[in-house]
């Protein structure tokens, strides 16, 4: 399995930064976050919504049309509500 560490640290030997701090891990990790999401997009874009499917157990309040869903880093999008 693959660790941020690990990523991290191949990044900087591809930039032959081994022993530099110019960019932080911080940011590093950063820029790897924001490229799983675009990647992901990707991936949902080319082979469809459900490509990789979570499932969300909630409950909507009597008389009412609003209900709680995951937060916008945990859902990309609903598929739909049974």
């Amino acid at each position: 399995m693959t660790t941020l560490g690990d990523i991290i640290t191949d990044i900087r030997n591809r930039a032959d930064l081994t022993f530099s701090q110019f960019i932080s891990d911080e940011e590093l990790t950063s820029y790897i976050n924001y490229s799983l999401g675009e990647l992901n997009a990707v991936i949902v874009n080319a082979y469809g919504g459900d490509y990789f499917p979570s499932f969300f157990t909630g409950s909507v309040p009597a008389n009412d049309i609003f209900f709680s869903t995951p937060s916008p880093s945990d859902c990309y999008k609903i598929l739909g509500v049974i």
